[in-house]
């Protein structure tokens, strides 16, 4: 069964679905302009920040290449930054990973801080967002609502950041979205009208084309049934009368009217397409020009990945020539290993995301494998179809092998940062930590990411002592001025104990003289804070103990004063007897010469009286002087006479006798704290002891004297007589029966030296170096105290001088004295002025006592002390 349908109806069928196809058209031709200028707007956004990053990356190519330090870098490339415009009122901003501001045109009182805390309308943190964006996807597009400049009202914003690694700044730039909806509603506005009239004008059209063909039609068919009778009868000579041209007047003159239109259209974008070539030309021929100018490699690839164009700066990168490239395949100079991309990969990355950005290797015609950045991007027609591809490659081998060395140079500072055991860091110049060592961090128990990013006074090292904090920040800034700043600190670890540090902040500065980073270095000092406490015990306990030994040293000088007192009180004690029976002598005959002269003065006496009367009787008697002539026969007057001056003579030196022995006992008696430093004549001492131990020596010995010239000597005579009387004593004990001792003396350069050798029994050898130790005594006991030569030695040591022994047994033994003939500067006067002396009183007991005498000769002014002898 055959449907049908009306003309009419299908007509009207045909316009529904033109207006139904152009209402869709106008839908997806919208929707692809919304979409076109979203990308637009996003292509544009990257481009710059890529632009700006790029522009970072030369100024670092610049500090690997030497030319520039890092912190003039970052100040160039940040000034440069801020004076960028991009659409007007458009700008770049830079913030760290720590999410401190770096820099930002419009809000510079934002930089260096902590702006982590930023959110927009919707409570969202977009700087973190920012930062994590970054971190984790090296860049990306970020949308939030923040109001414009100057108003309240939030608008939607797209920015777009990436991420800086070498110094882990976040760089970025955004937009306000609204212009995109301006310019699509702006579109919008003019498209609608032109498709509304567009239908309009094609509903018309159809209307009037279906009347006027139904028209048509219905002569037609007369015509055509006409014609088709004529043919059946096989008649093909009947003439058919056709229509003249005004028929079909209106039908032709709207399609003439219409191919004129599309005829001007066609011309007009013939045209517009001719204009478009020629500038595209030019554009192609600049183009051309820059790429061969350009010292970055430049591709060219068409959508098969095959090379169409490379620049000479490519050429010259991989050593081919331009026509050993073009038309070949990229693969070409793929290197086949793991991680190098090959050139479909990237091809379709850069498709996929718009731009791909890496690190591979190319190898070049020699065979070298040489590292490049290649940055690669499709490239695409009217329709969004892939035609080919651009490429540029960076060489990296420089900068490969300067980041080699740096790499190592870095390992290298950094196992030395991290293995010492000082406690060392990195602050920038405000104090913000850039960095620590594991000594440092394993003091308080931390991980870096604790501390990065906030100043340094803040961080757990410090926290425990707002004084030390506050200290810290002052330090911090005379730091900062140039000045090394050093200072004892305490820090307590993470199990609660404390540790002394000797901290110090060293500034840095670059080539210029400017000031770029603090160092922050602490050495554990606590062992030696120990040390310090326990030797400062040990000091204060060597303190006491030093004056314990001075008191017990004072008691035990006054101990060997004693002792020495003793050691002359013993030798007093043994002279005792002798000097007695040598003072018995003369004063025997003194007082036989007394008695004498007593008679004689008693006879003197008679005679004088005798003239006494003979006087007074002279007047009466005249013979009165016979008697006296008869007295002084009698009592012998002119031998009287003549022998008084003898006798007075010889008691006078018997007193004479008498007064030397005392005087020189006592002397000898004297203790040396009254003594001063003179300039004396040891002759002379040496005969003074002579005399008072004579007794001693007469039976024992004979003395033989071989003095030498003797300049006078600097001394204490007093003390010197002491080892004289010891020396001597020592001798006479020496010699058994009856021997020899010789007093030597004699002078070398600025020395003098005496002598006291014996012929006595001789020391044992192995007791000669014991002969000086106190209390050393080979006497029996009860004989000796064994302080005599112990003290010699004292009083000599302390004449600066020395004393020798040379002794042979059974031969004898011989003392040798030396002494400076001046003392040491030091020396004189080192006794002060002379006080009042001890003085051994000998009773008529016969016991000894210790005085104090005044200096005078006779008088004894102090009670006896003790019985020593």
């Amino acid at each position: 069964m055959r449907k049908s349908i009306r003309l009419q109806s299908l007509l009207m069928i045909m316009a529904a679905i033109s207006l139904a196809a152009m209402l869709v058209l106008s839908f997806l031709l919208l929707t692809s302009l919304n979409a076109n200028l979203n990308e637009q707007k996003r292509q544009s956004i990257r481009e710059r920040v890529e632009m700006a990053e790029s522009l970072a990356r030369h100024y670092e190519t610049q500090v690997q290449a030497g030319r520039l330090s890092r912190k003039e870098a970052q100040s160039q490339y940040l000034n440069t930054l801020r004076q960028i415009r991009t659409g007007g009122d458009g700008y770049f901003w830079v913030n760290d990973t720590a999410a401190y501001m770096v820099v930002h045109p419009y809000m510079p009182e934002l930089e260096g801080k902590d702006i982590s805390y930023i959110k927009d309308a919707d409570g969202k943190s977009i700087v973190l967002a920012f930062v994590d964006m970054a971190v984790r996807h090296g860049s990306g597009f970020v949308a939030y609502s923040w109001p414009k400049p100057n108003t309240s009202v939030p608008e939607q914003k797209l920015s777009y950041v990436k991420l800086f690694g070498p110094w882990q700044w976040v760089i970025g730039s955004g937009e306000y979205l609204d212009d995109i909806h301006g310019a699509y509603w702006n579109e919008v506005r003019v498209v609608i009208p032109v498709l509304a009239g567009v239908a309009l004008f094609f509903m018309l059209a159809i209307f009037w084309l279906r009347r006027q063909v139904l028209v048509r039609i219905g002569s037609d068919m007369q015509d055509a049934v006409t014609i088709a009778d004529h043919l059946s009868r096989g008649d093909l000579h009947s003439p058919i009368a056709l229509q003249d041209d005004t028929r079909a007047g209106p039908v032709d003159t709207v399609i003439h009217l219409l191919q004129a239109g599309l005829n001007v259209f066609t011309s007009g974008a013939l045209m517009r397409r001719l204009n478009r070539r020629k500038q595209a030309d030019g554009e192609r021929q600049r183009l051309s020009e820059a790429l061969k100018q350009s010292q970055e490699a430049i591709a060219l690839a068409e959508a098969d990945l095959q090379f169409a164009y490379v620049n000479p700066a490519f050429t010259r990168l991989f050593g081919y020539t331009a026509e050993e490239l073009v038309g070949r395949p990229m693969r070409l100079l793929q290197v086949v290993q793991p991680g190098n991309g090959n050139p479909e990969e990237t091809a379709r990355m850069a498709r996929e995301s718009g731009l791909f950005r890496g690190e591979v290797l190319r190898r070049a015609k020699d065979g070298r494998d040489i590292p490049v950045l290649i940055k690669m991007a499709p490239v695409f027609d009217e329709y969004r179809i892939v035609t080919g591809y651009v490429a540029t490659m960076t060489d990296l081998s420089e900068i490969k092998h300067a980041e080699a060395e740096l790499r190592e140079s870095e390992e290298k500072f950094r196992a030395i940062f991290d293995q010492t055991f000082q406690f060392i860091g990195l602050l920038d110049i405000d104090g913000r930590t850039i960095d620590a060592n594991r000594t440092a961090l394993a003091l308080v128990g931390r991980t870096l990411a604790d501390v990065v990013g906030k100043p340094f006074w803040d961080t757990p090292w410090w926290t425990h002592s707002p004084e030390l904090q506050a200290r810290l920040k002052d330090a911090v800034g005379r730091a900062a001025k140039g000045e090394f700043v050093r200072f004892e600190a305490f820090h307590p670890d993470g199990e609660g104990r404390i540790h002394h540090v000797d901290f110090s902040i060293k500034p840095v500065r670059d080539a210029d003289g400017r000031i770029e980073m603090l160092i922050p270095e602490g050495h554990d000092i606590s062992e030696r804070k120990v040390a310090e406490t326990e030797a400062r015990q040990r000091l204060e306990e060597i303190s006491r103990i030093n004056a314990d030994l001075k008191a017990l040293n004072t008691k035990l000088t006054q101990s060997q004063n004693q002792l020495i007192q003793s050691e002359k009180m013993a030798a007093i004690g043994v002279l005792a007897a002798g000097v007695a029976h040598e003072i018995n002598n003369p004063v025997g005959f003194i007082q036989s010469n007394i008695c004498t002269l007593g008679k004689y003065v008693g006879d003197f006496l008679k005679v004088v009286n005798a003239y006494e009367d003979a006087e007074r009787r002279l007047q009466d008697r005249k013979d009165a002087f016979a008697d006296v002539h008869r007295l002084r026969q009698e009592v012998e007057f002119s031998y009287a006479r003549d022998d008084v001056p003898g006798l007075l003579a010889e008691s006078a030196d018997g007193l004479a006798r008498v007064t030397k022995i005392v005087k020189d006992l006592k002397d000898f008696s004297r203790l040396d704290m009254g003594e001063q430093w003179k300039v004396e004549d040891i002759h002379m001492g040496l005969e003074s002891t002579l005399n008072i131990a004579w007794n001693e020596l007469k039976y024992k010995c004979e003395i033989k004297k071989e003095y030498g010239c003797l300049p006078p000597v600097e001394c204490l005579l007093l003390q010197l007589d002491q080892v004289f009387m010891n020396l001597l004593v020592n001798a006479a004990h020496a010699i058994e029966g009856h021997g020899t001792i010789t007093l030597r003396t004699g002078t070398v350069g600025d020395r003098v030296w005496i002598e006291v050798a014996d012929t006595g029994t001789g020391i044992p050898p192995e007791n000669i170096k014991a002969v000086f130790d106190p209390f050393f005594t080979t006497k029996p006991v009860g004989k000796g105290t064994g302080l005599g030569l112990s003290v010699s030695y004292s009083i000599i040591e302390k004449h600066h001088g020395n004393i020798e022994v040379e002794s042979e047994l059974g031969r004898g033994t011989t003392f040798r004295i030396w002494l400076p003939i001046r003392q040491p500067v030091a020396t004189s006067g080192e006794l002060g002025v002379a006080r009042a002396t001890d003085e051994v009183v000998v009773d008529h007991a016969g016991g000894l006592h210790v005085g104090v005498h005044d200096g005078g000769a006779d008088e004894a002014k102090a009670a006896p002390l003790e019985l020593l002898g």
